[in-house]
């Protein structure tokens, strides 16, 4: 069996751990972190060191930091805050899965293989099963079905056989 080389992952930099430091003073109060603060502690644009940090914090400290464009700057996300800003996030996986759908839509199937055929349904399937699953009725559908779950949740096996017959 041979294993392929994969790219080593490069240190962190000092301007990121610079900015790792100042998202991890964040605490759930009002506090925010603006880029011209960013700026002035790095010296420079902080570009795409932000999104390192922000990867970081997620997977080292379990911390979610967002930019909140009417504070305009970044904050730490927790609690209600959290949950509305993935609410967000189906709405946009929605309109990207739709979008997605109707690419496909216009490709002339007949001049596909077999195996690209099987591959273009699939692909469309899971385009379409998001979309319709992603509306404000089958949120509902899969809260109704965690609500008469037990008191563990909703293991995904379960959540996955809504996209399958809708039952439980």
């Amino acid at each position: 069996m041979q294993t392929t080389m994969r790219k080593p992952i490069p240190a962190i930099s000092a301007d990121t751990l610079t900015i790792i430091g100042m998202f991890r003073e964040l605490d759930g109060s009002k506090k925010t972190v603006t880029k011209e603060d960013l700026r002035a502690a790095i010296g420079r644009d902080p570009g795409s060191l932000v999104y390192t940090a922000l990867r970081h914090m997620l997977r080292e400290y379990g911390v979610v930091i967002k930019y909140v464009r009417k504070r305009g700057g970044w904050c730490r996300r927790e609690g209600a805050d959290n949950l509305l800003d993935r609410k967000d996030g189906i709405a946009s996986m929605r309109r990207k899965a739709r979008r997605e759908g109707e690419r496909l839509s216009v490709v002339d199937f007949a001049k596909l293989t077999d195996p690209q055929r099987v591959e273009m349904c699939s692909v469309a399937s899971i385009f379409g099963a998001v979309s319709h699953m992603a509306t404000s009725h089958g949120i509902k559908r899969i809260e109704g079905a965690i609500q008469k779950a037990d008191a563990a949740g909703l293991p995904i096996g379960k959540t996955l056989a809504l996209f399958h017959n809708g039952q439980t």
